[in-house]
């Protein structure tokens, strides 16, 4: 039997909804030598509308000896008049602990908006009155639950990123991370402040947001939103919330976690901004003239030179790039990839397709290219057994599948656009990095699958010169040497350096990027090898590799109980 217990710090409390965030206690009886996970729900409650707060499911994490923690009520200061609310709140599932005799705490929040819609309000909801059908007629579905209106100024957007950022990166994550990111070559030195990085960014990021699964509307109040604006913008987050009512706007569930997010996510993201952006534009043009006889060819040609424009080198990008193309990605490449579905795949019918689960693009590669190529599936298990095990001291583990995104992150600037617009000739690829206790810098094992071997030998030769002109810290460059083993088929580039040792290879249209693998290398590269031979392994959707136990330390343990919130922090504005 359990000797812990959690429960609500009080069984109700109050606010007002202009507080933005309503903070509710939750306590374990005494303190435990465990993690601690409890699940909770926010929903309105009988005879509640449930406008002036956001209906959740989350969980929440106590670490080990940590007795106490928050549950954060995220309030909607709608500006329409709903009367005082109830928000229950309630707490079930708990891992390593009991529920106490507080499972249930209700929160009275308060309207203040007043008889009437503020005025910062008023062209909004005007504006939703009026697109809402047009939206309806142009996609033939409708709304099926009230939309709701929110107002947040940008520093408590930043608040609420900061507090999410900090809370679910810690200082020792953040060190790893920057370790794996040195390694790979997407930055040049430490970012010693890597958790303020990630905030700015996606603080400055926005200017509107939907929430899924809350029918919440956001908009930013530091901007001074034009007529046009208020038209687009409305467009594209009131199409978020048809996805959200009809399609399957979530991304799909990643079977490895990763603090990357894996390549499908991201294509599964360029679809959900690419349709709305879409869809927003047609809207407004609709709006702003009657007389354009085929918008959705001048929107399509619109979003040609945009991605264009993305796919060539732009000096305008933030350091560190990595985060500016991801970010910018599914905005500038996912539209093009709606236009084209719409105008070629039998108009908004095939659109709406793209949501299904055999409809939804697999990779970034397949959004580059407007394609939807098949995957080359590496299965890791092997690996994961050999290398991590129970005698492993494992505190750092990155696996996922990287993908085009990030190969193009990685030779921003560098690539021949028509290489680019080929999905960079990715077919498929895995990457994992760990560190284990006293290591300084990582394995890492990067298998990438391309579409020929043409395209390999010159990718080959950018990642070439990629580990070439890496720094490590302070370190100079490193240096290559042509290994002596050397075929028509194979080549093999080793690197040599005091802290690492590294080797790219080039087996027919396969890249293998291994670093510090030890004396396991020879039985990675034979395990490879024997997988590109494997006619059951080729060309099939992403492999969904098998459950492999994995040591858990206090970070790991950390970072998988916060998940959710990281990826829905990053994933969904």
């Amino acid at each position: 039997m359990t000797a812990v217990s959690i429960s609500f710090v009080e069984s109700n409390s109050s606010c007002v909804e202009t507080d933005s965030v309503h903070l509710v206690r939750v306590a374990l009886s005494s303190a435990s030598a465990e993690v601690v996970v409890v699940h909770y729900s926010i929903n309105p409650d009988s005879g509640s509308q449930g406008r002036n707060f956001e209906s959740n499911e989350n969980s929440l994490a106590f670490m080990e000896r940590q007795t106490t923690a928050t549950i954060a009520l995220r309030l909607i200061n709608d500006t329409i008049k709903t009367g005082t609310e109830t928000a229950v709140i309630k707490l079930f599932n708990p891992t390593n602990a009991a529920l106490g005799i507080l499972a249930i705490h209700r929160v009275a929040v308060q309207d203040d908006s007043g008889d009437h819609f503020s005025p910062e309000a008023i062209p909004f909801v005007y504006k939703m009155q009026q697109i809402g059908p047009r939206i309806e007629k142009l996609r033939g579905l409708t709304f099926t639950r009230p939309l709701k209106l929110g107002f947040i100024t940008r520093a408590e957007y930043g608040a609420q990123i900061a507090a999410s950022v900090h809370n679910d990166l810690s200082n020792d994550q953040a060190g790893y991370l920057n370790t794996e990111f040195l390694q790979m070559g997407l930055i040049d030195e430490f970012d010693t402040a890597l958790q303020t990085t990630y905030t700015d960014h996606y603080t400055g990021f926005p200017a509107a947001y939907y929430v899924p699964g809350s029918d919440s509307l956001y908009f930013l109040t530091d901007l001074a939103f034009s007529d046009t604006a208020i038209t687009y913008y409305v467009a594209h987050e009131m199409t978020h919330a048809l996805q959200d009512q009809h399609l399957r706007s979530r991304a799909p569930d990643v079977p490895v976690y990763s603090y990357y997010n894996s390549d499908r996510y991201f294509a599964w993201k360029s679809l959900v901004e690419g349709d709305a952006s879409f869809t927003g534009y047609v809207c407004l043009l609709n709006y702003l003239s009657s007389t354009i006889a085929d918008p959705y060819t001048l929107i399509g040609n619109m979003f040609l030179n945009i991605r264009s424009n993305f796919i060539k080198y732009k000096e305008t990008l933030d350091t560190p790039v990595y985060l500016d193309v991801q970010s910018l990605a599914p905005y500038d490449l996912g539209p093009y990839y709606v236009a084209q579905t719409y105008m070629h795949s039998s108009g908004w019918s095939g659109v709406n397709s793209k949501f299904s689960i055999t409809g939804a693009p697999l990779s970034t590669a397949g959004i580059f290219a407007v394609d939807n190529r098949l995957v080359h599936g590496f299965d890791f298990t092997p690996l994961q057994q050999r290398l991590i095990n129970a005698d492993s001291a494992l505190v750092f583990l990155d696996d996922d599948n990287a993908g085009a995104i990030i190969l193009f992150a990685l030779f921003y600037g560098e690539l021949d656009s028509a290489f680019v617009s080929s999905g960079l000739g990715w077919s498929g690829d895995r990457f994992m990095f760990f560190i284990d206790a006293g290591q300084k810098y990582g394995t890492l094992i990067w298998a990438l699958a391309l579409t020929d071997a043409q395209k390999a030998s010159y990718l080959f030769g950018k990642f070439d010169d990629r580990i070439r002109s890496r720094k490590l810290g302070a370190l100079r460059p490193w240096f290559s040497a042509l290994d002596s083993s050397v075929a028509d088929t194979q080549t093999i580039y080793t690197y040599a350096s005091a802290i690492c040792t590294t080797q790219l290879i080039r087996r027919g249209s396969q890249i293998w990027w291994l670093e510090n693998t030890g004396t396991q290398g020879a039985f990675i590269r034979g395990e490879l090898a024997r997988q590109q031979n494997l006619p059951a392994l080729a060309k099939k959707s992403i492999y969904t590799p098998a459950a492999v136990p994995v040591p858990m330390l206090d970070a790991e343990a950390k970072r998988r109980a916060l998940k959710e919130v990281l990826r829905r922090t990053f994933g969904r504005l």
